[in-house]
């Protein structure tokens, strides 16, 4: 009995002390994940989940590190979100936080295992790609810029694009990480000054831009086809930021490429508010009604694959992938015949002039938008809801007959 009483007691304290050591495991458990939380948290950039500067800071260190002792090559990408201070002007901070966490987002998706993504600060992001040479990864990094704008975000039910300029360096012999920095700036700073939305490469003080296949397209038009007037001289309603989707302009130049690769041909139609000045009576914001009503007019003619965006302050621009100048008369018949059942006693008569112009060999983007804009400046100058197409050589005055309702 003596012995049982003892075992028993032992059975007792070895319980107790089991139970001891699980709450000791628990609570270091619980102080393991509080660290944890506490170094990711110290790590992450509150706002867009990415890692923040300081973290940048330490991983670029140990890139420069495995550089110096085993050769390494390492290389980085800084992008610049482009107009942000223009965009927040516009949609307020709030909408501009979103529109980071938006960028962040399409990076974090499309960033393999071994990169890096973190917040540079306000609106610059850093791609780190560890071990890898720019040789290896220039693609790639360019593409991962240019597939922010391939996902629009929502903004009051409107789609509203996103680009970014690029700097690429990679890492070199004597380099400090602020000289690392200093030429993937200097490559950013380059991007931007090309006019932006695109990247450039800095090795040693080599400025190279990283080219794109379908930005390929450099056949200067026939003679015969010149228009009247120079690209510089529409430049500024031409440039891509007129557009509120700046995607317009890049994907005209894609689908003339599919178009020289086989595809079919493709239309472009630029059109404007008649009547502006009157329209604008009635104060500054007066346009956005009219200009709502045209916009949802354009959608409501065009097929699921066609692209519709405001241009400037009061026109309209459409591209009509798979559609000549002939085909596309059935839209702008449909767009002016909603226009006109848009008016009302209370303002006046809303009406839209149009200028057609449809891609033809030896057109890049941007002469097949300054044929579309040379059509419209004709129609405006002959009067209100004039219809004009470019045929490549000369304007020609449409007169279209009542759309099927």
């Amino acid at each position: 009995s003596t012995v049982a009483a003892i075992v028993c007691k032992l059975l007792v304290a070895n319980q107790e002390l089991q139970g001891r050591l699980e709450r000791a495991e628990a609570t270091l458990q619980t102080h393991s994940r509080q660290l944890h939380d506490a170094v990711t948290t110290a790590r992450t950039d509150a706002l867009t989940g990415l890692l923040n500067r300081r973290a940048l800071d330490e991983e670029l260190a140990t890139c420069l590190s495995d550089f110096k002792q085993a050769g390494q090559k390492s290389t980085l990408m800084i992008l610049d979100v482009d107009r942000f201070k223009q965009f927040n002007d516009t949609y307020g901070h709030l909408i501009g936080d979103k529109g980071l966490v938006h960028v962040a987002g399409a990076l974090r998706s499309q960033a393999k295992s071994m990169d890096l993504v973190a917040r540079f600060g306000g609106e610059e992001f850093v791609i780190v790609f560890c071990g890898q040479s720019a040789a290896d990864i220039r693609q790639r990094a360019n593409e991962m810029r240019r597939k922010i704008s391939h996902r629009p975000m929502s903004i009051d039910g409107c789609e509203k694009t996103i680009t970014a300029s690029g700097g690429l360096s990679e890492i070199c012999t004597g380099d400090t990480v602020v000289d690392w920095l200093k030429r993937a700036d200097s490559a950013l700073y380059a991007a931007k000054n090309d006019g932006r939305d695109c990247a450039f490469e800095m090795q040693g003080k080599t400025l190279e831009k990283i080219a794109i296949a379908e930005e390929q397209i450099t056949a200067e038009p026939s003679a015969q086809c010149a228009p009247q007037r120079t690209i510089t001289e529409s430049a500024a309603e031409l440039a891509a930021e007129a557009f509120a989707d700046t995607s317009f302009v890049p994907s005209i130049a894609r689908r003339i490429a599919e178009w020289r690769r086989g595809g079919n041909t493709l239309t472009v139609v630029l059109a404007q508010l008649d009547n502006t000045a009157a329209l604008s009576e009635g104060g500054e914001n007066a346009l956005q009604a009219p200009m709502r009503k045209a916009i949802s007019a354009a959608r409501a003619s065009v097929r699921e694959m066609d692209l519709v965006t405001r241009w400037q302050g009061n026109g309209v621009a459409m591209l009509l992938p798979n559609a000549s100048a002939a085909e596309s008369k059935v839209v702008v018949r449909r767009l002016k015949s909603l226009m006109s059942t848009e008016s009302s006693d209370q303002q006046p008569q809303l009406s839209l002039s149009i200028g057609i112009a449809e891609g033809i060999e030896g057109n890049d983007a941007k002469r097949v938008l300054e044929r579309a804009w040379l059509a419209l400046e004709t129609a405006r100058s002959s009067g209100p809801g004039g219809v004009v197409i470019h045929d490549g050589v000369k304007t020609v005055a449409l007169k279209l007959a009542a759309a099927v309702r």
